[in-house]
């Protein structure tokens, strides 16, 4: 499973409703990532959560080194065009 860092800013955000809200995308990442793994380290691609409010969290796809970036940049593309047939 993936991995999900949470950067939350300021102490008024309430955690239970900022993982509610991004529930949806980091659901779809996981699926669409799954079996990505780094080539030269073996790690796994992780989602970063950040913000200061619930309605502005953004979601980002980390990695470890610009292989796997590339790795998961991929099958993000393959997964999207996918979805759009």
């Amino acid at each position: 499973m993936i991995q999900v860092k949470w950067e939350l800013e300021g102490s008024d955000i309430d955690e239970v409703a900022a993982e509610a809200a991004v529930q949806p995308v980091l659901n779809y990442y996981r699926q669409a990532l799954t079996g990505v793994s780094c080539p030269t380290h073996g790690g796994k691609p992780w989602l970063a959560v950040r913000g200061r409010t619930v309605a502005g969290l953004r979601v980002s796809v980390e990695s470890c080194c610009p292989a796997l970036k590339s790795q998961t940049a991929e099958r993000m593309r393959r997964v999207s065009r996918r979805d759009d047939e």
